[in-house]
């Protein structure tokens, strides 16, 4: 393993601390006096996946769409949706004062269970992570402070592909276009869904992706692999990372947009961005944001939402 386990132990200190503040307020009353805060136009859907594994889905609605029935709209959905899900909206609506990106739908995809930071660390950490590396769950056990096994990424997305995808597009009026955002080991699974022999995404936005995993190994032989049964990539891909992150984080990055443009696949849009002065946690905001300019902005007269 390339990073310590005990990076996101920290980690959990550092950016889930104020988890309270993306879903309710959890403080003594005497400390914290508000209720819950809550986003308009956004609601929440359990999903049950085939895999027993409970899933909740929150749904940001663009302006207009109770007013206009017949319209569809391309969905964006946010991987660690307990964190970014909130982000991601209120960077999204801020854009529609000026540069107007186009209407969409923005999922977040959550555990429903009441999880504590470790728990929900540990979830991510089984359900992001492609191969199963005995060591590493040994490391992330002992950081977690509760059993880890690492390598459960098809699991998932067999519950993102089977349950949780067909009910936005059963519920909800959707095109065809779907967009992957994810940060960190979110983004190591987009990269992972990228190179399947089939892609369920047109959009992939890789935000500080975890590319380190297993040395590297499984991302860029997925890649290998998938561009021997095919030179074409029909899809949109932003890769973005701070300049002041660590080099395991950095390097794959460079690495794997200097590959994919060397490639020439037919049909791949690629876009990769470095953050001067961001660091891991620090460039999340930015990343997020350059990810909905370059992936939904259309030239728009300015005008507010």
């Amino acid at each position: 393993m390339n990073m310590s386990s005990n990076f996101f132990a920290m980690l959990g200190y550092v950016l889930f601390g104020a988890m309270g503040l993306v879903t309710e307020a959890s403080g003594n009353a005497s400390d914290l006096q508000q209720g819950t805060y809550a986003l308009a136009r956004t609601t929440s859907h359990i999903v049950q996946a085939d895999n027993d594994q409970k899933f909740k889905l929150s749904v940001a609605l663009p302006a207009g769409y109770q007013s206009d029935a017949e319209r569809r709209y391309p969905v964006l959905y946010v991987m660690d949706g307990r964190i970014l899900f909130a982000p991601t909206v209120t960077t999204y609506r801020m854009q529609m004062l000026g540069r107007r990106p186009e209407p969409i739908i923005i999922v977040g995809i959550d555990y429903a269970e009441e999880l504590d930071v470790f728990g929900w660390f540990a979830r991510r950490t089984e359900d992001f992570t492609p191969t199963n590396i005995p060591v590493e769950d040994a490391l992330f056990s002992e950081a977690y402070g509760q059993k880890t096994m690492t390598g459960q990424a098809s699991r998932f997305r067999d519950a993102l592909l089977d349950r949780l995808l067909p009910f936005i597009e059963e519920h909800y009026r959707v095109t065809s276009s779907r967009g992957l955002m994810g940060f960190s080991l979110g983004g190591l699974f987009a990269a992972q869904d990228l190179f399947q022999k089939e892609n369920s995404f047109d959009k992939y936005m890789l935000l500080s992706a975890a590319l380190w995993w297993d040395n590297s190994a499984f991302v860029f032989g997925l890649e290998e692999a998938c561009y021997r049964l095919r030179q074409d990539l029909k899809a949109e891909v932003l890769i973005t990372y701070g300049g002041d992150e660590v080099p395991d984080i950095i390097s794959p990055a460079r690495q794997l947009a200097q590959r994919l443009s060397a490639r020439e696949y037919q049909g791949l849009k690629l876009s990769l961005v470095e953050f001067p002065g961001e660091d891991h946690m620090s460039v999340v905001p930015a990343s997020i944001s350059r990810a909905i300019k370059t992936m939904y902005v259309t030239k728009r007269t300015p005008a507010a939402e």
